[in-house]
């Protein structure tokens, strides 16, 4: 008799102690999602399966990253450089900024100490045309740029 009483006992601390855990499985997987979620601002699944749209400028494959990224920003010795951030200018960008042209590039930073700086562009400014040739996007931009020596004088 004394085992029938026991066991619907132990029964319902068994019981409560699975239902305790199960609760704490669930807290830590929700307080994860929500950790991984506020880091970035979306869940990991948006994350992981995001696209991004930008514009590339023509790397060769066997030049460094590291020497790729200097070579957008700083000078060197032996090739033309501008000294700008550029950002191809879209349909859409054009008609919320209200331009009257929908190609060309927007310069969203000039380098400190550039050619650009010095020659007096500032952030915001619009090339369209760049020594005498028509500007369309960065790609364009970047190909005039490359075929200039160092200290080659453009009208911009």
């Amino acid at each position: 008799m004394n085992t029938e009483r026991l066991c619907p006992k132990n029964f319902q601390v068994w019981v409560a102690f699975l239902m305790g855990m199960v609760v704490i499985i669930i807290a830590i997987v929700l307080f994860d999602n929500v950790l991984n979620k506020s880091r970035t601002g979306m869940s990991p699944e948006i994350v992981r399966g995001a696209e991004v749209d930008t514009k590339s400028v023509d790397i060769s494959v066997t030049t460094p990253f590291p020497q790729t990224v200097s070579s957008m920003t700083e000078s060197s010795d032996d090739r033309a450089w501008l000294g700008i951030e550029p950002v191809d200018i879209t349909e859409e960008m054009a008609k919320q900024l209200n331009l009257n042209i929908s190609r060309g590039v927007l310069i969203s930073r000039v380098i400190q100490n550039s050619p650009a700086e010095k020659a007096g562009l500032l952030r915001g400014d619009i090339l369209y045309e760049f020594d005498h040739r028509e500007v369309k996007d960065t790609d364009r931009l970047t190909s005039l740029v490359e075929k200039l020596e160092p200290g080659d004088r453009v009208k911009i």
